[in-house]
């Protein structure tokens, strides 16, 4: 054990709930307390031919990390937690399981007003972007951004959780099963036919009750002199 100190391990991931995908290489994700570490850390090592990700957490960062999942609407550390196989518990694995299930419970923190915004004015300009007579290579990078943006937009206005990559889906489906449908179906269209009609057609629905594309107004970038 390379963290003989430690107070708990959890083994979380696809692995761990057992609906890991066939050929997909899924890894190992392992939750690992241990006060005695100065400040928590992230390890990538390889175990029995699967990529193994270690999260050393201390007590006290844990509430760091719950708040952060709170106010960035990404879960991923509570699901762990959660989700996470007991493998080593100094009897205090189901006080910390109980208290990710209430900060899951109570939801992400609530989008602001400007927050909304400013993902309602990207999408805004991805979409002039998004046009037919565009290159098709073009088009599938401005599709790329709006498949993050779109669903973030989705499950943000209603208050749920969201996620990256693979979760984000996961999360809209969750939520809204038909939507997640019609998107799929809008991204499909696109890629076989080059017509991003359908794919423009839900995104203004989706903006529609917000005030529809936003162009006017202050928003923040990531420019720095």
């Amino acid at each position: 054990m390379q963290f003989p100190e430690s107070r708990v391990v959890l083994m979380a991931g696809s692995i761990a709930r057992g609906d890991a995908v066939a050929g997909a290489g899924s890894d190992i994700d392992v939750i690992i307390v241990d006060d005695s570490q100065e400040l928590p850390f992230k390890k990538s090592e390889w175990f029995e031919e699967r990529l193994m990700e270690s999260f050393i957490v201390t007590r006290r960062s844990l509430r760091y990390f719950f708040e952060q999942s709170k106010q960035n609407a990404l879960p991923s550390m509570l699901r762990m937690i959660i989700d996470g196989q007991i493998i080593r518990d100094d009897g205090t694995v189901l006080h910390l399981k109980q208290a990710a299930v209430r900060w899951m419970e109570h939801g992400p923190a609530e989008w602001s007003f400007d927050e909304m915004n400013q993902i309602r004015y990207e999408i805004s300009e991805y979409l002039d972007d998004l046009h037919q007579n565009r290159p098709f290579g073009e088009n599938v990078f401005i599709m790329s951004r709006l498949c993050t943006l779109l669903p973030q937009f989705i499950l943000r206005t209603r208050d749920k959780w969201t996620g990256d990559g693979k979760w984000q889906y996961r999360m809209l489906k969750q939520a809204d099963e038909e939507l997640s449908k019609r998107f799929v179906l809008a991204l499909q269209e696109l890629f076989q036919t080059q017509n991003p009609g359908m794919l423009v057609q839900l995104a203004e629905e989706l903006l529609e009750p917000y005030g529809g594309r936003l162009y006017e107004g202050v928003f923040y970038s990531s420019f720095s002199e």
